[in-house]
């Protein structure tokens, strides 16, 4: 099995609890590459990498149904979200990775907690 299949597999065996704190995990780790390419002025990777956070929200904001206030107001967050790292890669500005930043780990932190993968790590907010 080639690891293409494995990461397939891999994705289509996880809950949807699950892939929504893989991509989270993943929004951080691009974000920490795009500000250490920015800082290098590889501002090709750096592009890269806000993209791809960008696609994230932007497709979890798309899974949201709306069918509520909660869920508008989650769905405006994650747009939110979004717009802060369009402008951040538009003007490779690091203060607004800098601001979407801890948001997101916190974010990632408290959607472990609450998954049961962050018992070693309380939230704080």
């Amino acid at each position: 099995m080639d690891s293409q299949n494995i990461k397939e597999n891999a994705f289509s065996s996880m809950t949807c609890c699950e892939l929504v704190f893989q991509l989270l995990d993943r929004a951080v780790v691009e974000l920490h590459s795009a500000r250490d390419a920015i800082q290098r002025r590889d501002f090709e990777a750096a592009n890269r990498s806000l993209l791809h956070t960008q696609d994230i929200f932007l497709e979890m904001q798309s899974m949201m149904r709306n069918e509520d206030t909660l869920s508008q107001n989650v769905s405006d967050f994650l747009g939110d979200i979004a717009e802060l790292l369009f402008f951040a890669n538009i003007h490779k500005d690091i203060d607004r990775i800098d601001e979407a930043l801890p948001i997101i780990e916190r974010l990632k932190i408290i959607y472990g907690y609450f998954m049961g993968e962050g018992k070693k790590e309380q939230p704080s907010l």
